[in-house]
């Protein structure tokens, strides 16, 4: 069973404990439900919770029906009848909203005022939170957070799938993340403007570069006092060590910490064992997404659905550069023959059907394509198509590129970005040394 400790058991932690406003009534969920929970019991606080809420909805609503859920919130909470009572929100502030709203309305059209009732909140309300028995409670739940957690906080079920993670290079420029890493600055020295004229310097990097794979398993997993169900990747200790991948694990284990979206799965725990490092996470209940492509009804998803997803992705990229992590595609994944073979039919076909129309010229397309598992060899029989494929390793003769040529070019484009910021980096320096002189 879950057992919360005594109050007076938490004092240490009382005194201890970073008080800040957006990381214990924002960002952590506990903490966050705790202080609503608190505003609740106030009236003008109550208010300025159900604004946030509002303006929560408003970010996440369909664009045909954004306008209208915009002025709403403008008329409920700053209308002439409005009963709610919130901060101070500067006339010209609200001007600029609803003129916002009209012409082009925008997930953040309502930003500066999030921040005006943010800042409120963090002042007095803030402060009498930390004295009421809700960050009471509050400090028990980190005091059970901070406990150490083992395999044996769990019960562990059956394998959801297995996998490799962190596969290949990046595609374009292996040695970009490493030369904005040698050359980035603190998050103040970017703020005061040096390096300014570096695009990395405003993102956390700290991605390894080395071609690695580490073979990894997930499992599901239940919680013994709550009961509740996460996910379990497990990396082995053994291959982490081999592959020299402990910074790419750690890079893992720091940047699930750090994100908080809707879109990205969270961590929860992590632990290790005598044999693995294992970090659990928010179990995904939707299944395998290649069983809904090919076992559930017509193989693949309709237009409306695979919209959807991307645009999921987008929000959860989006997030993920909020944070300032960058994100990095897997160069090493391959298309699916479905794919291909519903782009080449759905896409390729019509379009050069379309264009030797205009033309007025006959209809017939001899493609050139590497045998792949992704390239299947029915698409040799398709009516006036006539497919070839490639002897095995042809690739590197018939393009150039594969030649030394991007390998001089990413070589060029790493020293040349070292150069232009270690020469930002003097310059900058030589200036200080001029104006302290």
């Amino acid at each position: 069973m879950l057992k919360l400790p005594p109050v007076s058991q938490c004092s240490e932690l009382r005194h201890s404990i970073e008080k800040d406003y957006s990381s214990l009534c924002d960002k952590q969920p506990i903490g966050r439900l705790l202080f609503r929970e608190f505003c609740d019991t106030q009236h003008d606080l109550k208010g300025c919770i159900e604004f946030l809420d509002a303006v929560a909805e408003y970010e996440v609503a369909a664009d045909e029906d954004r306008r209208n859920c915009g002025l709403q919130i403008l008329d409920m909470f700053f209308g002439a009848e409005s009963a709610v009572h919130l901060p101070e929100i500067p006339s010209c502030v609200l001007r600029e909203c609803r003129l916002r709203l009209k012409q082009n309305p925008g997930k953040d059209d309502f930003e500066e005022c999030t921040r005006i009732i943010h800042n409120y909140l963090s002042g007095e309300p803030f402060g009498e939170y930390q004295e009421s028995p809700y960050f009471s409670r509050f400090l028990q739940w980190k005091w059970l957070e901070r406990q150490p957690v083992t395999k044996n906080t769990f019960r562990h079920y059956r394998v959801l799938g297995k996998g490799g993670f962190g596969e290949g290079d990046d595609p374009c420029f292996p040695g970009w993340l490493q030369a904005a890493e040698e050359c980035s600055c603190s998050a103040e020295s970017a703020e005061s403007g040096s390096l300014a004229s570096s695009p990395f310097s405003f993102f956390d990097l700290a991605i390894p570069l080395r071609r690695i794979c580490l073979k990894l398993t997930v499992c599901a997993c239940q919680v013994r006092a709550t009961g509740k169900m996460y996910a379990c990747k497990k990396l082995e200790k053994k291959r982490i060590k081999k592959r020299k991948g402990e910074a790419m694990a750690l890079n893992e284990k720091r940047i699930l910490e750090k994100v908080h979206s809707r879109f990205v799965v969270s961590l929860s725990y992590a632990y290790e064992t005598k044999d693995s490092l294992c970090l659990v996470l928010t179990i995904m209940n939707g299944g395998d997404l290649k069983f809904h492509i090919h076992n559930l009804g017509n193989p693949g998803f309709d237009e409306q659905r695979a919209i959807f997803y991307a645009a999921e992705l987008c929000c959860g990229l989006e997030d993920l550069q909020r944070e300032r992590i960058v994100y990095r595609r897997n160069g090493a994944a391959w298309t699916t023959a479905y794919l291909f073979t519903t782009r080449f039919t759905k896409y390729l076909k019509p379009t050069v059907e379309t264009y030797c129309s205009e033309k007025k010229i006959p209809f017939e397309i001899l493609p050139l394509v590497d045998i792949v598992p992704g390239h299947p060899r029915a698409l040799m029989t398709s009516g006036k198509i006539s497919v070839v494929f490639m002897p095995a390793n042809a690739t590197s003769i018939l393009q150039p590129t594969e030649q030394g040529v991007i390998l001089t070019l990413k070589s060029y484009l790493r020293d040349t970005l070292r150069k232009a910021v270690l020469f930002k980096r003097h310059t900058i320096d030589g200036d200080s040394c001029a104006r302290s002189g």
